[in-house]
């Protein structure tokens, strides 16, 4: 492996496979009173023991009752009205996230659980929640940030009986008043526990569902019909509509995000890069930061957004002397002030650049004109071409001596050129680097 000491983008999967800030396309409408979807009771959800995840998108109708209603997922055998086995992540009473595990206490008349404060959760708007156990702590999360965290020692009880089912308890207990009103979205349940950063990074993420540990992933976008498949390579699950269960559109967020990326260059300088496919009532983009010595995010700046087109726009950002490892999101500000963040980005500055590299152009996509960056690690003749689709040459940046040590920066002028992919080519000591732009006009 090449060693550099200039690491050009580490980015969550979402950046590979672009989606919308939060989750999008259809998702399932309960109606408070008997609709489920029953997954099963295949032995890859019949988790027991010291590990486990729960995560969901919902958007709760309202809150009925006492903390214990609007169950999200649901595997548990309720025994005389006790959680003797399985495992319930549920939201209800004043807007309270409440997981809970089968292991009852006969002397204590109680069941291992962990329940937040109130107004953890908010009815009417599209919401992350999750739900971990490590055998040590019950963490409740919401939006990735952790709400409550509740210690606990005791052994999760497997559910070998019933099913698993979303949106009620167990089939068994349909009509306990525990129906969850409103809609829910991208469920996935973990055999592992997974870190604040996996979760706050990946909560916008598309998985490619042969993640370690998954053991059921619905992403509820068949839109139509009376299942719903479990994505999880081994498709073990798959949950059927009951009742009065029905399809509903998800999450129609006021931005679609299809890439964003950070880069370095000479000085210390951070470059974030993004692009929308559409936007509605798009009032900008907060860039947020966090570092090693930072308790929380920081706001660097604001954006401002293309308001409501259907066309691609590209955005760009830049923080300047920085040195170290740097994390980046956005937050996506609508117009009546709802809000939604991006994934994370993390990028390592170096202000001392040793190695051969060549560095990705930004912004990217671009129009008319880009900047690019390489370094060399010792002084010596250098040449940086573009070249198109065809491999035909369109242009040279820079033909002469390189230093070594320092970001040596030229700029690509599109301006006579036409939209399409280009790439640019660095030539040094007899090696070769290339890197991919896209020019937009």
């Amino acid at each position: 492996m090449k060693k550099s000491v200039l690491l050009m983008i580490i980015t969550a999967s979402f950046a590979l496979t672009c989606g919308a800030f939060a989750q999008s396309g259809s998702a399932l409408t309960f109606d408070g009173i008997d609709d489920y979807v029953d997954c099963g009771n295949n032995a890859s959800v019949q988790i027991g023991g010291t590990a486990i995840t729960i995560e969901a998108w919902i958007k709760p109708a309202s809150f009925g009752g006492g903390y214990w209603t609007n169950t999200i997922v649901d595997k548990t055998v309720n025994i005389s009205g006790n959680i003797n086995y399985g495992y319930v992540l549920r939201c209800g009473g004043s807007g309270q996230l409440d997981f809970g595990f089968g292991d009852w206490d006969g002397s204590t008349g109680s069941w291992p659980s962990g329940t937040s404060d109130v107004s953890a959760v908010t009815a009417g708007v599209w919401q992350h929640v999750a739900a971990t156990y490590d055998g040590s702590n019950i963490r409740l999360y919401v939006n990735g940030s952790l709400v409550k965290t509740v210690p606990n020692s005791r052994a999760m009880s497997i559910n070998t009986v019933t099913s698993l089912a979303i949106g009620n308890p167990t089939p068994s207990s349909v009509g306990s008043g525990r129906a969850f009103n409103g809609m829910i979205d991208e469920v996935r349940i973990w055999n592992t526990v997974r870190t604040p950063t996996e979760i706050t990074n990946n909560q916008n993420a598309n998985l490619v569902g042969n993640e370690a540990g998954l053991a059921a992933y619905y992403k509820m976008n068949e839109g139509s019909g009376s299942t719903t498949a479990d994505q999880q390579v081994l498709l073990r699950n798959t949950g059927t509509l009951v009742n009065h269960t029905s399809w509903g559109v998800s999450l129609a967020m006021p931005v679609e995000l299809t890439s964003f990326n950070a880069f370095t260059s000479g000085g210390g300088s951070v470059h974030l890069c993004w692009q929308t496919a559409t936007e509605t009532n798009n009032y900008g983009f907060e860039v947020e930061r966090l570092t090693a010595n930072d308790r929380a995010w920081r706001t660097l700046g604001f954006v401002e957004g293309s308001g409501s087109s259907n066309v691609q726009h590209a955005y760009t950002f830049t923080d300047h002397s920085c040195t170290g490892r740097y994390a980046y999101r956005l937050k996506q500000i609508d117009r009546d002030g709802k809000f939604e963040y991006s994934s994370v980005v993390d990028v390592l500055v170096s202000t001392q650049p040793v190695s051969f590299e060549l560095i990705q152009n930004y912004p990217n996509p671009f129009n008319p004109t880009t900047n690019i960056s390489f370094t060399v690690p010792t002084n010596g003749h250098a040449t940086l071409k573009i070249i198109n689709i065809l491999g035909q040459e369109v242009s040279t940046l820079f033909n002469g001596e390189a230093l070594a040590g320092i970001f040596n920066q030229v700029q690509f002028n599109a301006s006579g050129h036409a939209s399409g992919i280009y790439f640019s080519r660095l030539e040094y000591n007899g090696k070769v680097q290339m890197t991919k732009m896209t020019l937009i006009k």
